[in-house]
């Protein structure tokens, strides 16, 4: 289990301090501020690894980073080719 600073109340105390009386925009930073934390843990988690495997640190980050750009491309390009697969004949008709 991925163990990280408790960083989330000192940010919603930030952010509630900010901007009073609006919640969304408490739930919305708090959201940002989790995220880019566990993908921030994961990717020095993937670096430690590469370490013990002795993987050149330049290669791992050029790795990691044609990672996170290439995948949501290739995943929203597959999911599209399913949809428009399975609801080809919908999109035809001329009703």
């Amino acid at each position: 289990m991925i163990q990280s600073p408790g960083i989330n109340i000192i940010t919603e105390y930030l952010i509630g301090y900010l901007y009073p009386g609006h919640p969304v925009a408490n739930v919305c930073f708090k959201v940002y501020g989790y995220i880019s934390m566990s993908q921030a843990l994961e990717f020095l988690q993937d670096f430690k690894l590469g370490h013990y495997m002795k993987v050149p640190p330049r290669a791992m980050f050029m790795a990691q980073v044609s990672i996170y750009i290439v995948y949501p491309w290739q995943m929203k390009e597959k999911r599209m080719n399913e949809m428009l697969s399975q609801k080809r004949n919908e999109m035809l008709s001329k009703e």
